[in-house]
Protein backbone atom coordinates (compact mmCIF):
# COMPACT_ATOMS: atom_id res chain seq x y z
CA UNK A 1 0.00 0.00 0.00
CA UNK A 2 1.15 3.63 -1.39
CA UNK A 3 1.86 6.41 0.80
CA UNK A 4 -1.59 8.47 1.72
CA UNK A 5 -1.66 11.82 0.50
CA UNK A 6 -2.65 14.47 3.14
CA UNK A 7 -3.70 17.76 1.34
CA UNK A 8 -5.46 20.69 3.43
CA UNK A 9 -8.40 21.56 1.85
CA UNK A 10 -8.89 18.86 -0.26
CA UNK A 11 -12.10 18.73 -1.74
CA UNK A 12 -14.10 15.71 -1.79
CA UNK A 13 -14.95 13.70 -5.12
CA UNK A 14 -12.41 15.48 -6.56
CA UNK A 15 -8.97 13.81 -8.06
CA UNK A 16 -6.09 13.96 -5.97
CA UNK A 17 -4.10 15.25 -9.37
CA UNK A 18 -7.42 17.99 -9.21
CA UNK A 19 -6.39 18.43 -5.51
CA UNK A 20 -2.39 18.93 -5.77
CA UNK A 21 -3.91 21.59 -8.68
CA UNK A 22 -5.79 23.29 -5.98
CA UNK A 23 -3.20 22.77 -4.04
CA UNK A 24 -0.73 24.60 -6.32
CA UNK A 25 -3.19 27.08 -6.90
CA UNK A 26 -3.47 28.57 -3.36
CA UNK A 27 0.24 28.76 -2.96
CA UNK A 28 0.34 30.90 -6.21
CA UNK A 29 -2.57 32.85 -4.82
CA UNK A 30 -0.91 33.53 -1.08
CA UNK A 31 2.52 34.38 -3.59
CA UNK A 32 0.32 37.13 -5.29
CA UNK A 33 -1.00 38.57 -2.03
CA UNK A 34 -4.82 36.64 -2.86
CA UNK A 35 -4.76 38.48 -6.17
CA UNK A 36 -6.44 36.03 -8.86
CA UNK A 37 -5.65 38.49 -11.96
CA UNK A 38 -2.18 38.51 -10.34
CA UNK A 39 -1.76 34.56 -10.67
CA UNK A 40 -3.46 34.13 -13.89
CA UNK A 41 -0.95 37.11 -15.22
CA UNK A 42 2.20 36.08 -13.29
CA UNK A 43 5.31 36.50 -15.39
CA UNK A 44 7.28 33.66 -13.20
CA UNK A 45 7.49 31.44 -16.33
CA UNK A 46 11.21 30.92 -16.24
CA UNK A 47 11.99 31.35 -12.78
CA UNK A 48 8.97 29.25 -11.20
CA UNK A 49 8.26 25.91 -11.72
CA UNK A 50 4.75 25.57 -10.41
CA UNK A 51 4.13 28.63 -12.92
CA UNK A 52 2.57 26.22 -15.58
CA UNK A 53 0.10 24.57 -12.95
CA UNK A 54 -1.09 27.73 -11.59
CA UNK A 55 -4.08 27.78 -13.24
CA UNK A 56 -4.67 24.02 -13.84
CA UNK A 57 -6.68 22.08 -15.98
CA UNK A 58 -3.51 19.62 -16.76
CA UNK A 59 -3.47 18.45 -20.63
CA UNK A 60 -4.04 14.94 -21.42
CA UNK A 61 -0.47 13.93 -20.73
CA UNK A 62 0.22 15.93 -18.13
CA UNK A 63 -2.42 13.82 -16.03
CA UNK A 64 -0.04 11.94 -13.64
CA UNK A 65 -0.18 12.75 -9.81
CA UNK A 66 3.19 11.41 -10.54
CA UNK A 67 4.53 14.78 -12.06
CA UNK A 68 2.89 16.81 -10.29
CA UNK A 69 4.61 15.42 -6.99
CA UNK A 70 7.88 15.60 -8.71
CA UNK A 71 7.32 19.55 -9.45
CA UNK A 72 6.15 20.65 -6.52
CA UNK A 73 8.69 18.37 -4.45
CA UNK A 74 11.24 20.80 -6.53
CA UNK A 75 9.70 23.63 -5.73
CA UNK A 76 10.17 22.86 -2.06
CA UNK A 77 13.93 22.43 -2.68
CA UNK A 78 14.32 25.23 -4.57
CA UNK A 79 12.43 26.87 -1.73
CA UNK A 80 14.20 25.63 1.28
CA UNK A 81 17.64 26.71 0.01
CA UNK A 82 20.83 24.39 -0.60
CA UNK A 83 22.23 21.74 1.71
CA UNK A 84 18.70 21.04 3.17
CA UNK A 85 15.92 18.77 2.29
CA UNK A 86 11.93 19.52 1.71
CA UNK A 87 11.23 17.20 5.39
CA UNK A 88 13.08 19.99 7.57
CA UNK A 89 10.98 22.88 6.01
CA UNK A 90 9.41 24.40 8.88
CA UNK A 91 6.50 26.74 6.81
CA UNK A 92 3.56 23.89 9.00
CA UNK A 93 2.20 27.47 10.41
CA UNK A 94 3.69 26.96 13.85
CA UNK A 95 6.78 29.34 15.30
CA UNK A 96 7.89 32.07 13.16
CA UNK A 97 6.80 31.24 9.42
CA UNK A 98 3.71 31.06 7.85
CA UNK A 99 1.75 28.42 6.32
CA UNK A 100 2.07 27.36 3.35
CA UNK A 101 -0.25 25.35 1.02
CA UNK A 102 1.92 22.81 0.07
CA UNK A 103 3.33 21.93 3.28
CA UNK A 104 2.28 17.91 3.61
CA UNK A 105 3.25 17.35 -0.09
CA UNK A 106 7.45 18.99 0.51
CA UNK A 107 8.86 15.21 0.72
CA UNK A 108 6.32 13.24 -1.26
Amino acid sequence: MGKVLKIVGALEGVTVENNLLLAIHRHCLKCMGGNKVDVKNCQGKTNCRLWGYRMGPLTDEETNKSRLLYVINAHCRECIGQGETPESCQTDGSGMFNRCNLFELRGV
